[in-house]
């Protein structure tokens, strides 16, 4: 059973032009299945050039949002082998290049393509009234069944 509650007020942050600038921002919460997720507004539509990936910070956490094809993609934005930024590298074919070592990811599930034993977390996208959300299940659920695989298309 899904149940919407009233949006939150928040302050986030958005990179454009390469400047981190506050945004008022929102908060949607669902219950899924006894279970809280949360969905963050991180950014306008269009603030993700196609083909290309940008830096987000919600809640905290350091966030690659990917537009390809026409879909959105967020996956943790550090690489897990040394902390680059995933949205700064080269994206082809749904994924993502470190620019620092060349370890590749899936923009899809957050998999290393030369190691599927590897990922990074990967996070349920959606557009809603020309926002870019970005869902995180609630702080204190400690599964990750919430936060990957990203199975079905990321954005809704």
């Amino acid at each position: 059973m899904l149940q919407s509650y009233p949006k939150i007020d928040r302050l986030m942050a958005s990179r454009e032009g390469g400047q981190l600038e506050p945004q008022a921002s929102g908060l949607s919460i669902q219950i899924r299945n006894g279970r809280m997720s949360k969905f963050f507004k991180v950014a306008k539509v269009g603030a993700v050039p196609e083909g290309e990936g940008r830096t987000f910070t919600v809640e905290g956490r350091m966030v690659g949002v990917f537009l390809l094809d026409g879909e959105y993609f967020a996956i943790n934005d550090f690489c897990p082998h040394m902390g680059a930024s995933l949205a700064s590298g080269y994206v082809e074919d749904h994924a993502v290049t470190c620019p620092w070592h060349a370890w590749r990811f899936s923009v899809k599930d957050g998999t290393w393509l030369d190691n599927p034993k590897i990922r990074t977390e990967c996070y349920s996208v959606r557009v809603d009234d020309g926002m870019i959300e970005v869902q995180f299940p609630d702080k204190d659920d400690h599964s990750t069944s919430d936060v990957a695989p990203c199975n079905d298309p990321c954005s809704k």
